[in-house]
This record gives structure tokens, C-alpha cells and sequence, in this order.
């Protein structure tokens, strides 16, 4: 039987060090809730953290959405992805040396 959960009680199933494949296209088939409950379970009690994140093309919209969510300190330590122009909040920590970060 199928189960329905909020996306704060799906967030609290992901363990640190999770690794996260996440499709989309600009904000096409991203799971804007799940992304920034993400970032609110982290910033509200630390966890998860330490996630590698994997994604074929630019998530967001440069205006906050998308992967965006997911650019804190800790949060993502392992970056997959096609580039970051869309996603200020990854970018900075790609540049500031805070995660590691390989552009595919």
C-alpha cells in the first residue's frame, strides 16, 4: 500500500554522507520542496550533511531555487554536476573551496 510522507519526514530519512541524483533542467523536474526542506533540516539541526550531489544539467533559477537550496557550508561535500550558473548558492561554495567539485 503506498504511503504518503511530507517532505520533512522524507528529508529525515536521508543519512549524512547520502549520495543525492537529482534530475531537472533549470527548475523542470526539480523537487523544490524536498530541496529546500533539505536546507532547512540542515540549517535548523545540522543534518544531513556531508552529501555528494549528482546532476546532469543546471538546477535553479538564479533567484534562490533549485540546488541554490543546498549551497551551505557542510551540507553538500561532493559536487556532480554540469555547472552552477543557475545555482549562486552552489557556486559559492565551489569557489570558496567548501565542497569538492567536478563539472562534468
Amino acid at each position: 500500500m503506498a504511503q504518503v510522507i511530507t517532505a520533512a519526514e522524507a528529508v529525515a530519512r536521508i543519512p549524512d554522507g547520502a549520495t543525492l541524483g537529482v534530475s531537472g533542467l533549470g527548475l523542470c523536474g526539480w523537487a523544490e520542496e524536498a530541496g529546500t526542506a533539505i536546507e532547512t533540516s540542515f540549517l535548523d539541526g545540522g543534518h544531513p550533511r556531508d552529501l555528494t550531489l549528482v546532476h546532469g544539467a543546471g538546477i535553479g533559477n538564479a533567484l534562490g531555487a533549485g540546488t541554490h537550496h543546498l549551497g551551505h557550508e557542510g551540507l553538500v561535500a561532493k559536487w556532480f554536476g554540469a555547472h552552477t550558473g543557475v545555482a549562486p548558492g552552489m557556486a559559492h561554495l565551489i569557489e570558496e573551496n567548501q565542497c569538492q567539485a567536478y563539472c562534468i
